[in-house]
């Protein structure tokens, strides 16, 4: 056996404390029967509050608090509250300068979004953010962008539209054969006039969909997207067209 081997106890089989066997005692009963109480109330203020009934009314969220009750109503550290509020303009000041501040005014300061940070920031305003950060973010949607066009993920108008051309003049082209060659099966003249009536109507509603189409399934540019809803931050930064400054 090697030194190592010693070190760590060589090859003596490691024995497991047998579980304790008998009847639990009364802390151990007293414990589970906390534990459950607790799953049961835990399940009880939950329905209750589906139902819309709360312990809390939603006027004193309206009232002004402390720091100390943000740091225990958020599970925080009241030390980092208090990092994040600094240079926030307080509701005001009571008894020993103790700083008091309004619940929704302060949350946007504690809590870090979940959500991805892309979706995240089409949520902002443009004045929520810097421009510095505006610019990155527009920057790496640019590359993005790039990138798609590159690897063939993204499509030109143009080109999708000269697609679906195709397709319909290969409707056009052989609906004519389709028809002509019922017609030497044996259709009566009635019948095969009203095939043809049928397969130009197809035909117009084929070129009256294809035309329609690129109108209501568009896809406005990022640009316009941003600049008519102003969902993300910054719609009027100007995203360049080539790779020219």
């Amino acid at each position: 056996m090697t030194d190592f081997d010693d070190m760590l106890g060589g090859d003596t089989p490691v024995v497991p404390l047998a579980p304790r066997r008998g009847r639990p005692t009364n802390a151990e009963r007293a414990e589970r029967a906390e534990r459950l109480m607790a799953t049961e109330r835990a399940k009880a203020e939950i329905r209750a509050a589906s139902a819309g009934h709360t312990k809390v009314s939603e006027e004193q969220f309206l009232l002004p608090v402390t720091m100390n009750f943000l740091a225990r109503v958020l599970h925080m550290d009241p030390m980092t509250v208090g990092k994040r509020l600094r240079g926030v303009k307080p509701a005001g000041e009571g008894s020993a300068g103790r700083k008091v501040y309004y619940f929704h005014e302060a949350l946007p300061y504690l809590l870090k979004p979940k959500m991805d940070i892309a979706q995240y920031i089409r949520t902002l305003n443009p004045a929520d953010l810097p421009n510095s950060i505006n610019k990155v973010y527009w920057e790496a949607e640019r590359i993005k962008n790039k990138v798609l066009i590159e690897t063939g993920e993204a499509w030109n108008d143009q080109d999708v539209l000269a697609v679906l051309g195709r397709v319909f003049m290969m409707f056009k082209e052989r609906i004519p054969l389709v028809t002509e060659g019922m017609r030497d099966e044996g259709l009566t003249d009635k019948q095969f006039s009203k095939l043809t009536e049928y397969m130009d109507q197809l035909q117009r509603d084929l070129h009256e969909s294809l035309m329609d189409m690129p109108k209501e399934r568009r896809t406005a540019p990022r640009r316009d997207e941003v600049q008519n809803t102003g969902d993300a931050p910054f719609g009027t930064y100007p995203i360049a067209d080539d790779d020219s400054e």
